[in-house]
């Protein structure tokens, strides 16, 4: 016989709510601001995939950054990554592996490590011929998708990387302003070329 778990989910999310509520009150006006980049880079996605099915392609690259894109840019106002964090320590507390979730969190991060690598592997093929003007865009949404993913797994070390300010900015931010930029600038360097 399995032990039953000391709290469920219903539980944990109870508990985990008022902390998600406070952070996001107390956000300000920047993940709003992050979002709309987000929302500009994801429409550029969008017209670079519908131009991409216009010559013959199938666009679906694109869409899939656009998609990814609208997700995390979502995110960076509701941080429900934050609230599936407090969560999951509630649980991982009142179950009593508050203390090993480290390994977890490790095993999560290498796992998303490697999965994202025959992604991109794939990306690199797929747009052989195409690589010199889609590149900045692919490794744009890469490094998006990695900061959203360190974020989510919450490893503390990468928690305070993230969170290190660089004049007046988290580094996270940074991060993602470089990513939106990348993003922003293969997209504007496929539509040129197109």
């Amino acid at each position: 016989m399995t032990n039953a778990p000391t709290t469920t989910w219903h539980d944990a999310f109870a508990l985990a709510w008022p902390q998600w509520e406070a952070a996001i009150r107390h956000a300000g006006w920047h993940p709003f601001l992050m979002a709309a980049g987000y929302a500009v880079a994801a429409l550029a996605c969008v017209a670079c995939g519908q131009a991409d099915r216009r010559a013959g392609g199938g666009g679906i690259a694109w869409f899939a950054a656009a998609g990814a894109l609208a997700l995390i840019g979502a995110n960076a106002v509701l941080r429900l990554d934050l609230l599936a964090i407090y969560a999951l320590r509630a649980v991982a507390a009142a179950q009593g592996w508050y203390e090993a979730r480290r390994g977890w969190q490790v095993a999560a991060a290498a796992a998303l490590a490697v999965a994202a690598l025959p992604v991109l592997f794939r990306l690199r093929l797929r747009l052989a011929s195409a690589w010199s003007r889609g590149a900045p865009a692919v490794l744009g949404v890469a490094l998006l998708v990695a900061v959203a993913a360190a974020r989510a797994v919450s490893l503390h070390f990468t928690d305070q990387v993230l969170d290190q300010h660089v004049a007046g900015i988290s580094a996270g931010r940074w991060l993602e302003l470089a990513g939106l930029a990348l993003t922003a600038a293969g997209a504007a360097r496929w539509s040129f070329a197109a």
